[in-house]
């Protein structure tokens, strides 16, 4: 998509197994696309109880920062604090974490309390399934950069598929 000029940035969202497990074959495809890796980039997510080789996923993360690869942590617990495991051994350079359930503005505030004590810093920091605009303001209030949900942005069917850069659809049946 990037050397087609389909997209000008992608994301991706990578488990900590799936980096254990397929590390190899993804260092080969980001080594491939050196000149595009700085657009892309990377969210990992996963529990460290279940992670086998902690040194696989630093030897990843310094991968893709000697390309420039912009990496992120999706934290999932409820609270921030019991992700500073993770958080120390990922060293994010951005985190993404789901929206509080409350309509009340200090537990919006205290995860971004939590996020600078954890040590991301709050304009790097994403909110995600924001669903109304009272989501929106309560985000806004507590001082999130960045939101993502329907409340932000209506969603969208992704862009056609064109047969242009690969095989027609009869070229494919045939082979």
């Amino acid at each position: 998509m990037l050397e087609r000029e389909d997209a000008h940035q992608i994301g991706l969202t990578l488990s900590f197994g799936t980096v254990e497990r397929t590390m190899d074959h993804l260092a080969d495809a980001f080594q491939a696309h050196t000149l595009m890796a700085h657009r892309m980039a990377i969210l990992l997510r996963g529990s460290l109880v279940r992670l086998r080789s902690r040194y696989r996923i630093r030897a990843f993360r310094e991968l893709l920062r000697g390309q420039h690869v912009a990496v992120g942590y999706l934290l999932t617990a409820p609270s921030v604090s019991m992700e500073l495991k993770a958080l120390d051994l990922v060293q994010p350079d951005f985190a993404k974490l789901p929206a509080p359930n409350s309509t009340r503005i200090e537990p919006w505030k205290e995860v971004v309390f939590e996020s600078r004590v954890a040590g991301v810093a709050a304009d790097r920091l994403i909110v995600s399934g924001l669903q109304s605009p009272e989501q929106v303001n309560m985000a806004v209030r507590a001082g999130f950069p960045f939101g993502q949900g329907n409340a932000v942005r209506p969603a969208f069917a992704p862009p056609a598929f064109t047969w242009s850069a690969a095989l027609s659809p009869r070229e494919a049946a045939s082979k």
